[in-house]
């Protein structure tokens, strides 16, 4: 079955944006629209949001959303142009793309004039100056002027050349021939963004008072030297009245770009905040919403009805296996958001790995990615032999005692699953399993044998301790005659083997 690696892009349909809203953003994207329409002046607005947390998507939904309520909006994805050198030049160029009908009144023509000149005048060395330095002239300390590392050391470059202590030799103008093109760069850049307001303007007067949105994706994925540059250029020179920029960002990956820029001791939390007006923080999504989520963006539920269809695999209950008893499971493991997106992406990899002749249990390799993401050590004790069903199903860390119907599914599940992946591991050549490696499984043995009939809680564990044994009694094979029940010689027929051999394919 083909299938993609890169998740096919979010599709917010127009006048129905949160149609495909599985990590319910709605109420989130509702409030920032309350903020953006009221600002006036100019705005850099910052959305917090870590790896994996869908930030493209809420961007997506929000861009359309803005655009049903009368905003003009520009997207611009950052790391989609971090390969030029001119960010500047980027985000001008997305600019006037994305908005064709630009107001007449504005002078269009006269904006695009400006933007070549700025961008022809930081081809020519003058960018890391024209980034903040709009007043360096004013005073006579550049550092007064509050300006950043970057326009600092640029104008540290354009005020003093080659380390000369002597005044600079003037012309007959009194300017240096080395002011010169300082100056020129600084009328250039009030002109542009005189003229940027003007149209501005206009385009908020033809959207009902709104202002301009402009939605930056992927900042923190760029080159840090880009990020960086972006972000000065976004505040220092696009940052007119009627202009609002919105960065949806991972603000601690950024912040090691600034710190791969400035230097590992430098106070980038401080820098930042320098740049943004207003700070959000976007709320966690449900783990089920985002594991559901990512299950159908990568296509997993359409390889599970395949795999029914053909009777490929087993499962615990006998039953057909769905994406949801998948997503239940990595609901409640211990993994973070991030991690569970990086098991998704392998658990799929796996599900494709085996021909349509083979046969296996979608359980085993759920269960043995979990556990390998949660403590890799323990995993390669577990596949060795040296690891009792005990650690394994305690490094889970679920809720003993907890009745409830999906608790208890994944309890049980799990404890199938390690109780025979170690004895499957841990026989011996001849096939026997010591007991002292399945503790576990033993008391669940004994459970199952003493108790008969009794109250609904004594009734229910005796239900989950045959569940248990039977799944290894069927996934490992013979029963030793000796010991009435006992599971300790196995045969292979959970494809563990496979099911491993697989894994160590994939890095940890």
């Amino acid at each position: 079955m083909p299938f993609r690696v890169q998740p096919t892009d979010f599709v917010a349909p127009p006048h129905d944006p949160f149609a495909n809203d599985t990590l319910n953003r709605r109420e989130s994207v509702l409030a920032m629209t309350e903020i953006l329409g009221q600002i006036e002046g100019p705005c850099v607005m910052a959305v917090d949001a870590s790896w994996g947390m869908g930030k493209t998507t809420l961007l997506r939904i929000w861009a359309q959303h803005l655009r049903d309520e009368g905003f003009p909006v520009v997207e611009f994805n950052a790391w989609e142009t971090d390969f030029t050198w001119d960010p500047f030049l980027a985000l001008w160029s997305e600019l006037s793309e994305q908005l064709p009908n630009t107001p007449p009144d504005g002078s269009p023509d006269r904006l695009s004039a400006l933007a070549a000149q700025v961008s022809s005048l930081m081809r020519k060395g003058t960018y890391l100056s024209l980034s903040s330095g709009l007043a360096v002239l004013s005073d006579a300390d550049p550092a007064i002027a509050g300006l950043t590392p970057i326009a600092l050391d640029a104008a540290t470059v354009l005020l003093r050349p080659n380390d000369r202590s002597d005044e600079f030799q003037q012309d007959q103008q009194g300017v240096s021939p080395l002011e010169a093109p300082y100056l020129e760069a600084k009328q250039a850049l009030l002109s542009f963004r005189n003229v940027l307001e003007q149209n501005a303007y206009a385009l908020t007067a033809r959207s009902a008072g709104h202002p301009l949105i402009v939605l930056v994706d992927e900042l923190d994925r760029c080159k840090p030297t880009y990020a960086v540059e972006l972000l000065e250029t976004a505040k220092h020179i696009f940052s007119t009245d009627h202009i609002v920029f919105v960065l949806c960002l991972d603000r601690e990956q950024l912040s090691h770009s600034v710190k791969a820029v400035y230097g590992s001791q430098f106070n980038s939390d401080g820098y930042l905040r320098r740049f943004f007006d207003i700070d959000f923080r976007l709320p966690k999504p449900s783990r089920i919403d985002f594991i559901t989520e990512h299950m159908h963006a990568l296509g997993i539920p359409e390889v599970l009805d395949k795999m029914n269809s053909r009777a490929q695999y087993r499962s615990i209950t006998g039953e057909a296996y769905s994406d949801q008893d998948i997503a239940t499971i990595l609901d409640l493991s211990p993994l973070s958001l991030r991690d569970l997106q990086q098991t998704l992406t392998r658990l799929n990899l796996l599900l494709r790995m085996f021909s349509d002749r083979q046969r296996f249990v979608v359980e085993t390799k759920t269960v043995l990615l979990i556990l390998r993401m949660i403590d890799s050590t323990l995993y390669r004790r577990l596949v060795s032999g040296t690891a009792t069903d005990e650690e394994a199903v305690a490094a889970f860390r679920l809720p003993v005692g907890d009745t409830r119907e999906r608790p208890a599914m994944v309890r049980r599940i799990v404890e199938s699953v390690v109780s025979a992946c170690v004895c499957l591991a841990s026989a011996d050549t001849s096939g026997y399993v010591s007991d002292s490696m399945t503790p576990l499984l033993r008391r669940y043995r004994n459970r199952m044998d003493s108790i008969s009939t009794g109250p609904p809680q004594l009734e229910r564990e005796k239900q989950n301790a045959e569940m248990v044994v039977k799944y290894v009694r069927a996934f490992c094979g013979d029963r030793d005659d000796r010991v009435e029940g006992a599971p300790v010689r196995v045969r292979d027929e959970l494809n563990f083997r496979s099911a491993v051999t697989a894994l160590e394919l994939l890095p940890e």
